[in-house]
């Protein structure tokens, strides 16, 4: 009796896990937002190219960062954690080529959040170049729609 309470012990953490992360799941691809603006040098303009791709990895989902862009070139790893409807990108680590040093190991860099058929973007520690650009719970990310 005991080895079968055990055994649907066991067999409902396993479930569980991975009913949770199915749910993120759906969160999986590659998500874009780009920023430009003018300099003060003539016929010169200055970009900001964020990258965001969300992916399983050993049972975890994981995002690869990549900022580009004026004066920045910067690669980190994500840890996320949430569900269907709204996920959190939890600092992790600096990959490699990295060239600037801003956060500690848990700290939330943003929030997405699923509205209808928008990707709502609030900023955590990390937050875009242009002011217009930095207010929370608008669409700033789309998801690449890339058939296979």
């Amino acid at each position: 009796m005991k080895f079968r309470i055990i055994l649907l012990l066991v067999l409902f953490i396993v479930v569980s896990g991975c009913r949770h992360n199915n749910q993120i799941e759906s969160w999986e691809g590659n998500y874009s937002f780009f920023e430009s603006w003018p300099s003060l040098n003539e016929g010169i303009n200055h970009f900001m190219s964020y990258s965001i791709c969300i992916y399983e990895e050993d049972g975890k989902y994981c995002a690869d960062m990549t900022i580009d862009g004026w004066m920045t070139l910067a690669r980190y790893k994500a840890l996320i954690q949430g569900d269907s409807q709204s996920i959190e990108l939890i600092f992790d680590s600096y990959l490699p080529e990295n060239m600037s040093v801003l956060y500690d190991k848990g700290d939330v860099i943003l929030t997405f959040k699923k509205n209808e058929n928008e990707i709502l973007t609030y900023w955590g520690e990390y937050y875009p170049t242009l002011i217009e650009n930095q207010e929370s719970g608008k669409v700033y990310f789309v998801k690449d729609n890339i058939d296979d």
